[in-house]
Order: structure tokens, then sequence, then C-alpha cells
């Protein structure tokens, strides 16, 4: 893993020092293990490494052909490392352990320079991506399936300016800033924490992202002759889920089970690289307990230890909510040490931090506006533990609502009764209930005043100005967003499908 930036000039003008100074200055704030540049005439990329794996030592970033045709900088962490050693080593008869020493961005290189582009149809990991290939006069801008690694790029005066990091991008480009009214009155049109409601764009005009799933394709001319040169950006869809997921269709529950078993394992042990501890942060929740018990119990056969990180609240807390919120969770936790004793609990004190105790540490941290989120505050203190353990891999529960522990009985009920399957929603409703100790008719209410609130207009929040609410249409934009998002009490099938996979 690594953070790279870079800049390409088509008309060749020397990088200025000043530009060089700048990337490096900001790229300083963060902890790396060293940096790697490349410069030709009109052109410097870098990569600042950081050594949390062991083949990330010795990996190679900007890497660039013989000849100097092709140049890739690569910020990468892969999952399926060893389906693609075996493939480039049955398709070019070489022994895998000539690529199983390579570290992630030059085994990159290799499958790039095997299979182009379509290296997108192969990868499976977290990464950021650059390639500029002179053979074929195309830059490739690219990231993964879910954007796990950020990747923001602007192109101003047939100059490309790319960076892993908002904080390098807006540092070059700070005389040229100009704020994105639009994208901000669209952030703020709902309380929710998500601020990316408009796709690609960023909170600044001119400076864009790639987006999940996608590539960013700019063709050079390579003729010299060619003038002017133009660089033109097309967007290109390598992975869509909506389109191309469908349901499984095996013949018993056990076979379903079975599979997401076997699949959910295999994806948490292809994270095992640590070069020094692993971490987790861990609740008492489904999501990060499950994680948390596949490393632990694949850590325990090697005599190693799992350090989890969890926020509890002060000692003199005094619990005044009802309902299923749960402020402490440490009973849940030291449940889960019970079972793995491998795990070595760390509980971090909120001492009476609120989202707007120290406002500098968000604004550094995410180098654009964001919301005053609850636990942020405790997110940023957990990270400092983390970072005094010298832990190189941290795991999480994070996406869990929408993926393993996603499930309202409501929006199941709906989308049975939709496809007529009645029976079966009273059947369901019943065992609820029961579960639950809810009355019946008490139940039956509730879902159908929470059915009638799916045909009730949402106000955008005040956080937005009635002006600006009206100049960008936030009321029709809201509720188209929500109306095809999901993650509501109760969602039709699409919705479910669409929240599972939002971009």
């Amino acid at each position: 893993m690594s953070a790279i930036a870079g800049i390409l000039d088509l008309n060749k003008n020397d990088i200025s020092t000043s530009w060089i100074d700048t990337i490096k200055t900001v790229s300083s704030c963060f902890k790396t293990d060293r940096t790697n540049d490349y410069f030709e005439q009109g052109l410097y990329f870098t990569c600042s490494h950081q050594h949390f794996t062991k083949e990330a030592i010795c990996d190679r970033s900007p890497i660039t052909s013989k000849d100097n045709t092709v140049i890739l900088n690569a910020d990468i962490f892969l999952y399926n490392r060893d389906f693609l050693i075996k493939k480039l080593s049955d398709e070019t008869s070489t022994s895998p352990s000539v690529f199983s020493v390579k570290g992630d961005a030059e085994l990159t290189y290799d499958l790039y320079m095997k299979y182009g582009i379509g290296i997108t149809d192969l990868l499976n990991g977290v990464y950021s991506i650059v390639i500029y290939d002179k053979r074929i006069g195309e830059i490739f801008l690219i990231t993964d399936h879910v954007a796990g690694r950020h990747l923001a790029y602007s192109i101003i005066d047939n100059t490309l300016y790319y960076s892993t990091t908002f904080h390098v991008i807006t540092a070059l480009l700070a005389d040229r800033l100009e704020l994105d009214e639009e994208w901000i009155c669209a952030a703020y049109m709902s309380f929710s924490p998500d601020t990316e409601k408009i796709p690609a764009r960023s909170v600044y005009k001119g400076i864009f992202r790639v987006e999940p799933g996608h590539y960013i394709r700019i063709k050079v001319p390579k003729s010299e002759t060619v003038r002017p040169i133009m660089m033109e950006a097309e967007n290109v869809t390598y992975w869509d889920p909506l389109n191309s997921v469908h349901p499984l269709k095996l013949s018993s529950d056990e076979e379903y089970r079975a599979v997401f078993l076997n699949t959910f394992i295999n994806i948490t042990k292809n994270m095992l690289r640590a070069r020094n501890k692993y971490g987790i942060l861990l609740s008492s929740g489904l999501d990060s307990s499950a994680v948390g018990s596949v490393v632990a119990r694949e850590l325990i056969n090697e005599n190693k230890k799992l350090y989890s990180y969890t926020q509890i609240p002060s000692k003199d807390f005094i619990r005044t909510s009802k309902g299923f919120s749960l402020e402490d969770e440490t009973p849940g936790v030291l449940m889960n040490k019970e079972k793995y004793p491998n795990i070595e609990c760390k509980f971090v004190e909120s001492m009476d931090l609120t989202s707007y105790s120290e406002p500098e540490k968000y604004i550094h941290m995410f180098a654009q506006p964001v919301k005053p989120i609850i636990n942020a505050p405790y997110i940023y203190a957990m990270n400092e533990k983390i970072k005094e353990d010298e832990i190189s891999i941290v795991f999480t529960g994070s996406s869990g609502n929408s993926t393993i522990s996603y499930g309202n009985i409501c929006s199941y009920i709906y989308q049975n009764n939709h496809s007529f399957h009645f029976i079966n929603s009273i059947k369901e409703a019943a065992a609820f209930c029961k579960l639950h100790g809810i009355d019946r008719p008490k139940f039956l209410k509730y879902y159908i005043k929470k059915v009638n609130e799916r045909r009730k207009k949402i106000e955008p929040d005040n956080f937005v100005k009635e002006e600006l609410k009206e100049k960008y249409n936030l009321r029709k934009r809201l509720n188209i967003y929500y109306k095809n998002i999901g993650g509501g009490d109760v969602d039709s099938y699409r919705e479910w499908k669409n929240f599972i996979y939002k971009p």
C-alpha cells in the first residue's frame, strides 16, 4: 500500500520544481517508509511506499518498461495474489517463485504487459493505478470495484494532475481552486453522514474522482506532428453489479450457507499478509465479530495475536437511553475474547470528546467538508492507538449493515407481498413477533404505517438555504435519491439491491 501522485504535461514543458516540492511537503505529513520518483520531460510520477506486507518492502512503483514506453504508478493491495501468480506462471511458462517475490505493484505491471487494460477483469483488491502507455497513446486512471483507494484527478491546460490523497492535488492547484456550490448543496441536502451525492465530482470545480468500478481513458495522439495535442477523457465502466450480479439458484439452505461461509472465510484469509501485527475495530455486533472470529482462528494457528480496539464511555457514564441502543460494548467484546483467547482487547474511553472537539484533526484527515458524525472522534482516537501499537493491517465490520447483517422484517414482508408470497409473509411475521415478544396487531399497524411513509415526500434538511434548494432543485433530487437508493425500513427488491451496490 502506498500513495501515488503525478503530473503529466502533454506539451512537454518542464515540471516546476515548486510543484515537486509541494508534493513532497504534503506527502511528508503522512507516515511512509520510502519514496520513489520517475522523471522525464513533461512528466513526474511519485509513489510513497508503506511496508505493511513483506512484499511491499521490495515493491517497485513507479515502474517503467526498458524502453520507457510504459509507465505504471500504483497504490495497491491485492486480495487474489495466488490466483494471479498462477495465471502468469501458467501462461508464460515461468516458475511461480519468480512472481511470488514481487510486490503488488510490480505484479500488476507484469499483468498489464501481458493483458493490457484487461487487467480490470483480473485484479481483486483495493487499488488506484495510473498507467501511461505511449505505445497505444493512452493514459489509464483506474480504481477498484468499490473505490477503496481514492483517486482524484484534474486536467487543466493540457496537463494531467492526479493523486491518491485529496491533500496533494488541492495543494498543487491551490491558486486555481473554486468551490463547487452544487456539490456542497447536494452533499448537505440530508442529515445522512454520506456526502457523495454527485458521482465523479468533488467539492472543487475541475477536480474529479474515479468512480468505483470505473477507469478513465485519456487518449494522447502518438504522432508528434499532430497539433494541437488535446487530452480527451472517457469514463469507462468495467464492473456494473446492478446489471451483472444475479441471485444464486441453489437447491437448499445448506448450499447457500456453504457458499457464503466459504466466500467469507477465503476473503478474510486473503488479508492475512501483515508484515507486523493485525488489529481490528471490534464491537459486540455481528459484522466485526464475524470478521474477528475468522481472523483470530487463523492467527491462533500461527501463535499470533489479534489486537482489538473498542470505544467505550467514560467511567462516570450513566445510561439514560431506552430501547436497543448499546453504549458500552465491553461485555460482548469480552465474550469474543473468551471464545478466542488470542484476541488482546484494548478499550478506548470517550473522554468527553464530541464531533466538535478537535475539528482541525478531521479537516486534515478528510480534506473536504464532512458532517458532525457522532463516532468520528472515537475512530480517530482508536487510530492513534493503532499507530502506537505499530499495527500493519486493520480489519473492521465496516459496510456490514448493507451486506452480512442487512435485513429488515418490513422490507422482507413487503418484497414477499409484491411477489404474491403471502403465506410466507404471514409465517415470517408470526415467527418474528414470537421471537421478540411483539403483539401481532401492533406489528401489523407498524408495518402499514411504514408502507404509507414510502409515499411521503422528503424535505431537504435545513443545512441549506432556501434559495439554494430552489436553485439546485434539491427537493426533487433528494426524493429521487431516496426512492432509488434504499436502506430504509421498507425497501422494494430493486431498492434493496441498489442499497447493497450503492456506488
